[in-house]
């Protein structure tokens, strides 16, 4: 069983020396001048509870809601879970994203090829 404790989208993100994670700039939307529209960095960020030592695979996947079969970009771990800890954690980095148009995108959050999770994006176009 593999259960979802949280998922951030944010600005940036990082590991402290003992091990604590850094969140910064959490957010669901981007407003954008113009498009195509490039957002230079972004991370998702992870943790999921699992209940077995073993190794597992997390994806996450970025795509448009009304174009679900293109991935627009994509994000692989693989991870392992040990008897001692039983928490997985991803710090998923997405570099240069073009979207081509303003509208609803998300993120999709795989463990082991099931998807447990669906983390929404919306692109809006600033007034100009």
């Amino acid at each position: 069983m593999v259960k979802l404790n949280y998922a951030h989208l944010c600005d940036h993100a990082s590991l402290s020396k003992d091990g604590k994670v850094n969140i910064l700039g959490v957010f669901r939307n981007i407003n954008a001048l113009n498009f195509p529209a490039i957002h230079s960095q972004m991370y998702v960020v992870t943790n999921v509870s699992v209940d077995e030592s073993r190794n597992y695979v997390q994806v996450i996947n970025l795509i448009k809601e009304d174009s679900p079969d293109e991935i627009i970009a994509s994000a692989r771990a693989n991870m392992e879970a040990t008897s001692g800890e039983l928490n997985l954690g991803f710090l998923g980095k997405f570099n240069n994203i073009r979207f081509e148009t303003p509208g609803r995108y998300k993120f999709q959050i795989y463990v082991d090829n099931d998807l447990i999770e669906e983390v929404p994006l919306r692109l809006d176009l600033l007034p100009g």
